[in-house]
């Protein structure tokens, strides 16, 4: 539990920052700006958590001399390099090549570099370091945002961010001493490492973390871009908030669920615990800030756009930090098609939500909150049937 402390106030402080600089934002870009940066950083965030085709994930619950350990960032960059040079020569096949695809290989390639250093440093239980580069990060982030300001275009904001993603695992990489392999044999062990799993684990990360992506994504098609705008602003503010926890806990509970593939009990024993929270968390929290928010959009009714997403966002975000994590583990105790089966459910429910909204031409407030409400039953659902199967596997042993 010391652990996850630290590694929580350190988080914590990182998060602060980006806080911060999310908040900056709205003082210094449109909405419309934000909505568009929001796209290429949900498409980079996308990729980046299956730029090793999930080796980072597996590995961690391999034994701590297995040879896939040290591959994970070999293999995660081969996979890179691959994907963005594909994207460059398909779109200059098509003479489509332009900002967008420079954008879109910028973005892919810093979120992928941070995380699968971070991934390896938590590989390594190095908390220290990992919590360091998360406040250089937030702290890089905020200058650059700053001093590129005057711009005011997608290009300096993207620019700002993931410049701060590639210095943040630069230091990571030297603090760890990481090495890049190349050896054509090592790498085939690397990619072919518990290949089935990892190839059904990477089909469900996919459609677990595009649920959450379509918003904006897919929002530009449905509702105003600016109203868009205000809520990825929203969403980018209480998910930094979120984040504190839930990067810190998935990162912990990832390290210390498993020594030499045996489930540890005090671990499972605090994921029921941590379930309990969540939900008890989430529901209160929605309920309280439900009035207390509906009382600021009436004193100051220049922020409704922004305050009127936040009741359901404060649910969604509540479930997402403490119970999310848990369904994400199921990989981990041998339930990858049953992960996978909540991923597509979920899916299939958000893009209701979508046809729903189009059908009864609803606003983007009234999706919000079918969107959250679906999100947060699948992030329940999951977490559940991680903390049943893993007590009983526990028990049994």
């Amino acid at each position: 539990m010391s652990k996850l402390l630290m590694l929580m106030a350190s988080s914590g402080g990182a998060q602060a920052l980006l806080f911060a600089a999310n908040f900056c934002l709205i003082f210094f870009y449109s909405t419309e700006v934000i909505a568009s940066y929001g796209f290429y950083i949900t498409i980079g965030s996308l990729f980046s958590v299956i730029s090793s085709l999930r080796l980072d994930y597996f590995a961690f619950f391999s034994k701590v001399d297995d040879q896939a350990r040290g591959l994970v960032l070999s293999v995660g960059l081969v996979f890179v390099g691959i994907s963005s040079v594909s994207l460059i020569l398909i779109s200059l096949l098509f003479n489509v090549f332009g900002r967008e695809t420079f954008f879109l290989v910028l973005s892919v390639f810093s979120f992928s570099f941070y995380y699968l250093i971070s991934q390896y440093s938590l590989m390594v239980k190095d908390y220290a370091g990992y919590g360091t580069s998360r406040l250089l990060l937030g702290l890089l982030f905020l200058f650059l945002l700053v001093g590129l300001a005057s711009k005011g275009d997608v290009l300096h904001l993207l620019v700002s961010y993931c410049t701060a993603q590639t210095v943040s695992g630069l230091y990571l990489w030297r603090r760890n001493k990481i090495r890049l392999t190349f050896n054509i044999l090592a790498l085939k062990y690397g990619v072919f490492f518990r290949f089935r799993d990892r190839l059904i684990n990477t089909l469900s990360t996919c459609i677990q973390f595009l649920s959450p992506a379509l918003p904006i994504i897919l929002g530009g098609y449905f509702f105003n871009m600016e109203i868009l705008g205000a809520f990825f602003w929203m969403s980018q503010m209480l998910g930094a908030a979120a984040a504190i926890v839930k990067r810190s806990l998935m990162g912990y509970l990832s390290a210390e669920l498993m020594h030499n593939g045996e489930l540890q009990v005090a671990i499972v024993e605090m994921a029921g615990k941590i379930f309990l929270w969540g939900a008890a968390g989430s529901i209160a929290s929605c309920i309280l800030l439900s009035a207390v928010f509906n009382y600021i959009s009436q004193q100051f009714p220049s922020w409704s756009p922004y305050v009127n997403f936040l009741p359901a966002l404060v649910l969604l975000y509540c479930s997402d930090a403490l119970v999310q994590p848990l369904g994400s583990l199921l990989s981990s105790i041998q339930r990858e098609k049953t992960h996978l089966l909540i991923e597509i459910g979920r899916l299939l429910l958000v893009l209701v939500c979508f046809s729903t909204a189009a059908q009864l031409d609803l606003d983007i407030y009234w999706f919000v909150w079918g969107y959250s409400i679906v999100m947060s039953f699948f992030y329940f659902l999951g977490g559940a049937i991680f903390c049943y199967v893993s007590r009983c596997g526990v028990m049994i042993k």
